[in-house]
């Protein structure tokens, strides 16, 4: 049973799970509170944890979480994944047999956590790299370009479906006399508690971009 335990970047300091084996696949994408768990350790220190008898190990601290944790599990093996410039992952992966890891198995393990760390690495700095061309710096919404396409495609897909989707428009009030009085500082506070209110009110199929300036645009599916 394996176990990728990533940073999620929707929920600071909390962890996305990827399962395989005899892990339950209910659990695949799952977000978990790291702390108090094993693999946290792991995480935090950098450092390799090898369990040899997990039936005999005191306190029954989980390894990724109890609810997680697969049953029947002899031994366990926690490869850290340190991510530069993202929150440190893990490699978890439970054998049934106790004393499964020995001094060969931990060197394979070791270059291939040292693989996985390099490829993640590259992977997420793509997907960051992804995300900033499409995204508004300041307050985290989408850009304006990215608005037009989506907009595009959702008005094709009604159409087509036969399905409504909405577009709201909206700006701030006399924005201007906020920078004028407060400066720009605080105007662009003002900004990004605006757009978290508009992006926390949404449904997952709908979205939220910055149109221009003080100006926001949504659209709501159906």
């Amino acid at each position: 049973a394996q176990a990728l335990i990533l940073g999620d970047d929707d929920q600071e300091g909390r962890r996305l799970v990827r399962v395989s084996g005899d892990m339950d696949p209910r659990n695949q994408g799952r977000s978990l509170d790291p702390a108090g768990s094993l693999a946290g350790w792991v995480m935090n220190e950098k450092q390799r944890l090898v369990i040899s008898d997990l039936a005999a190990r005191g306190p029954r601290t989980p390894v990724i979480e109890k609810r997680m944790d697969p049953r029947g599990m002899g031994s366990a093996l926690i490869m850290p994944l340190p991510l530069r410039g993202f929150l440190p992952g893990a490699l978890v992966v439970f054998s049934r047999p106790p004393d499964a890891f020995n001094r060969h198995v931990l060197q394979a393990m070791g270059l291939l956590s040292d693989l996985a760390t390099v490829s993640l690495q590259n992977a997420l700095l793509h997907g960051q790299a992804q995300k900033r061309a499409i995204t508004d710096g300041l307050t985290g919404l989408y850009n304006h370009r990215w608005f037009q396409e989506r907009l595009g495609e959702e008005l094709e897909r009604a159409e087509r479906l036969g399905n409504r989707v909405a577009l709201a428009l909206c700006d701030i009030d006399h924005f201007k006399r906020v920078n004028d009085a407060y400066g720009h500082p605080l105007g662009d506070e003002v900004l990004r508690q605006v757009a978290s209110a508009l992006k926390d009110s949404l449904r997952k199929v709908d979205a939220a971009a910055r149109y221009g300036g003080e100006e926001f645009a949504l659209i709501l599916v159906g």
